[in-house]
């Protein structure tokens, strides 16, 4: 079994403590993190099964992307989001999915949902972007608030 951990956002260090082939298929991963108080932590793991079986990220089906790649692309449409909700007073945001959207007549967007909390209270969002996935610049951003 195949399989890589890489750290995208927060303090500190994270690393596998236990690998997944020694351990009934459970990955154990240790984050250390030299200050005190909370932080949002953010880490890809990925693995692949003996033969090529198992999971591992990849293009949704149909066109797939250039260069940049998905992870890229993914990583800046998060970006934009953030950063469009920090400028509405939203200090803290979580996303809880971001997918590329693969329908016809839909490539090169990603969309998603999102949490992000400011002083009062957390509300929710759903997002899509317009993302050149070869270079990864972001066309356009539409952040919306989700009606329940």
């Amino acid at each position: 079994m195949d399989f890589g951990l890489s750290a995208v956002e927060g303090r500190g260090s994270v690393r596998v403590v236990r690998e997944p082939r020694s351990n009934g298929g459970r990955a154990v991963v240790r984050i250390d993190d030299p200050q005190a108080g909370a932080g949002r932590y953010r880490f890809d793991f990925q693995w692949q099964g003996p033969g090529g079986g198992g999971w591992s990220p990849g293009p949704p089906s149909g066109r797939g992307p250039g260069r940049g790649g998905f992870p890229m692309a993914m990583r800046a449409c998060q970006d934009s989001v953030t950063a469009q909700l920090n400028q509405s007073g939203y200090p803290y945001v979580n996303f809880t999915s971001t997918t590329p959207d693969d329908h016809p007549g839909r490539h090169d967007w990603v969309i998603g949902s999102v949490t992000a909390t400011r002083r009062f209270g957390s509300s929710m969002f759903t997002f899509s972007c317009s993302v050149d996935f070869n270079s990864g610049r972001v066309r356009s951003v539409d952040v919306r608030p989700l009606r329940r």
